[in-house]
């Protein structure tokens, strides 16, 4: 039996933004991606152990939350179940704890297989648009407490979200346009993170009128140029923008940034050769980078031992 794959997603912007009804963007990634599969008795390994048991959690979770008997959508838990008992797994290569949507890639696979509502993912109304963010939302909360749905909800669709007043739009990006876009990045932390615990500082942090109204009228303001220019190819604003959300999250949100990465961050930034900014909570993980040159950015990198991994959303 052949399942599908499901990617892991990109925050390419909109970190804590999304929180006070910001612009956010997000954009499915290939190259991390999982699907599920069964196993045999004999091929159980440690890895395929502690996927299984996080499905048998989940089994429980749905049924202790009644998921398995919402008005609005059925999912089947008896099949679960059964296949769980089955040696059902999520096999992967997503990394865990580096923000790129490694629950959001399992909770789509399970919706995909398990749940009664097909939607058509290339002719869905906005209504069911926001229906289905609801129900992966619904379905993620057992890995987080709390969740947007939009990871999820990008994995399923593998396509671009574009969310505002945080709602979804599934977003049309021009990649054929002559006017090149800048190149896009990861930069890898080299720490797992522990996202509960960097978004509360962030969230006590906001808690302060003074730096609230700062983040409100500049982080805010930065981030929605970064999209809206991204999006129309504005190379002019964008890295107008880019560079002031770099330098604004390098000045108030210096605890997000892992201490081996700050003064890569900073020296890009004072040549004006690349600009960093958070994936998502910060903290770990990876962060997201934004150049003119990447071969320059490249040997910058390796003055600093950074590891650069180039995304193709071009």
């Amino acid at each position: 039996m052949c399942l599908p794959y499901f990617n892991a997603k990109i925050l390419l912007f909109g970190e804590y933004g999304v929180m006070f009804n910001s612009k956010g963007l997000i954009f499915p990634y290939n190259s991390f991606r999982g699907q599920l599969l069964f196993s045999c008795e004999s091929e159980m390994t440690s890895s395929i152990k502690q996927s299984n048991y996080i499905l048998r959690r989940l089994v429980q979770f749905i049924q202790v939350n009644n998921f398995d008997s919402l008005p609005y959508f059925k999912f089947d838990i008896d099949q679960l179940k059964y296949e769980v008992e089955k040696n059902l797994y999520f096999r992967s290569n997503i990394p865990q704890g580096y923000g790129v949507g490694s629950s959001g890639a399992i909770v789509a696979a399970l919706f995909d297989r398990y749940t009664s509502v097909k939607y058509k993912k290339s002719n869905l109304s906005q209504v069911q648009l926001e229906a289905l963010k609801e129900i992966l939302s619904d379905l993620e909360l057992m890995f987080h407490g709390k969740s947007s749905g939009f990871d999820p909800l990008t994995s399923y669709l593998n396509k671009p979200i574009l969310v505002n007043n945080s709602l979804p739009e599934i977003c049309s990006i021009d990649y054929y346009s002559k006017r090149r876009k800048p190149f896009v990045f990861l930069v890898d932390t080299n720490i797992s993170r522990q996202s509960d615990l960097i978004i509360k500082k962030v969230l006590n942090l906001l808690k302060r009128d003074s730096f609230k109204e700062r983040f409100v009228k500049e982080m805010l303001v930065y981030n929605s140029l970064c999209i809206d220019s991204y999006l129309d190819n504005n190379q002019s604003v964008f890295y107008d923008a880019i560079g002031k959300l770099s330098e604004f999250q390098l000045k108030y949100l210096s605890e997000s940034i892992p201490d081996n990465i700050l003064s890569f961050w900073r020296n890009g930034l004072e040549l004006g050769m690349s600009y960093l900014k958070l994936c998502g909570a910060g903290g770990g993980g990876y962060l997201i980078g934004f150049c003119r040159n990447y071969s320059d950015v490249l040997i910058l990198a390796e003055k600093y031992q950074t590891n650069l991994i180039r995304l193709n959303l071009n």
